[in-house]
């Protein structure tokens, strides 16, 4: 008989809780799955460094993370964001000689989907599955700006800040929201992480909400250097994607 696996099948209990709850505390965790304090302590710690659980440092509840939903591909909108964009993103990166990312919101944090990279992949550019708050990114700009709700995440972020450039402050990030629309792009200035810079821009649907945001991501010196060419790029390819597919 095979050996169980007693630390695998309580984190996965764990995770089961999530079926039928939206968000836990940890004693609704203990109290659901009947486990004591410290092996809950444990689980959530694991499960958080692996990021298949976020904790909302405001209500200190847990909460599934983007991870689960890219592993379960739970919806055929994100399958198909997934098969269609993986080609352009491809060549947008070869093109450019830049990191390419395509991200969605997920419970108001951001989330990449599918990465591009060129010749040498970028340690600082987030990885598929990160969680990143929308107020430290591109992405996550063109992605509250283009939603159908600005102010209802604007109202559940935490205003996390990983550079002294991050916006933290909600007034500042409304004023930012309202140049991406004007412009059509948002940046990230070394506001993610010291040294990165990226552009990105909204893939529409047909009622001109986000479906997803696309990004070019480099070292700054290298990348505002081009960053003309690099927008034109970017928009070049999202009016393909959009005159050939309907989301």
């Amino acid at each position: 008989m095979p050996e169980k696996n007693n630390s695998l099948e309580k984190a996965l209990k764990v995770l089961d809780l999530f079926i039928t709850h939206n968000s836990l505390t940890m004693k609704n965790i203990i109290d659901l799955s009947g486990y004591s304090k410290g092996a809950v302590q444990r689980i959530l710690v694991s499960l958080g460094n692996s990021h298949y659980l976020y904790r909302n440092e405001e209500t200190g509840k847990y909460h599934l993370s983007g991870k689960l939903y890219l592993l379960a591909q739970n919806t055929d909108m994100q399958a198909e964001i997934i098969n269609v964009l993986d080609e352009p993103a491809q060549k947008l990166s070869e093109c450019l000689g830049f990191s390419v990312t395509v991200s969605m919101l997920i419970d108001y944090n951001t989330t990449p989907i599918l990465r591009k990279d060129a010749q040498t992949t970028m340690s600082l550019v987030p990885r598929v599955g990160d969680i990143i708050s929308p107020n430290c990114c591109a992405v996550g700009k063109v992605l509250i700006a283009y939603s159908r709700n600005p102010k209802g995440i604007l109202d559940k972020l935490n205003y996390d800040q990983r550079t002294k450039n991050t916006i933290i402050d909600r007034k500042q990030l409304e004023e930012e929201l309202e140049r991406v629309k004007a412009l059509g792009f948002a940046y990230d200035d070394e506001e993610l992480a010291e040294g990165l810079f990226c552009v990105a821009a909204p893939l529409l649907d047909k009622a001109g909400y986000a479906t997803c945001a696309i990004s070019v991501t480099g070292y700054k010196p290298k990348l505002t250097a081009r960053l003309d060419l690099i927008k034109s790029s970017l928009k070049s390819t999202i009016t393909g994607i959009e005159r050939n597919h309907q989301f």
